[in-house]
């Protein structure tokens, strides 16, 4: 597996990569919405969270030469939060778009 970093998002916490490929697929870690510049979280409003966040996605994608357009549907089921609704990628409309 191919280890992915970009310095447009914000860099991984932990023993954890941005981004890891492994043939035809790539694995994005999870990501917040957090400023790759200053290292802050960019807002108290949830929507600008969330933007930010779509766009720390895009960055690492773009990095390992990927986009959203070639996302496939996912699962999130990471630890704790296991227990949240499952999420799909390809559902969300593309940033500064209302549904």
């Amino acid at each position: 597996m191919e280890q992915i970093h970009t310095d447009a998002a914000p860099a991984s916490i932990g023993p954890f990569s941005q981004a890891l490929r492994d043939n035809d697929r790539i694995f994005v870690s999870e990501q917040g919405p957090v400023d790759p510049d200053s290292g802050d979280v960019v807002s108290d409003d949830i929507g600008e969270q969330t933007a930010q966040t779509l766009d720390n996605i895009a960055a690492v994608l773009k990095a390992a030469g990927s986009s959203w357009n070639c996302s496939s549907p996912t699962t999130r089921t990471s630890g704790a939060r296991s227990r949240c609704p499952a999420r799909r990628l390809r559902a969300l409309p593309p940033h500064g778009q209302q549904h």
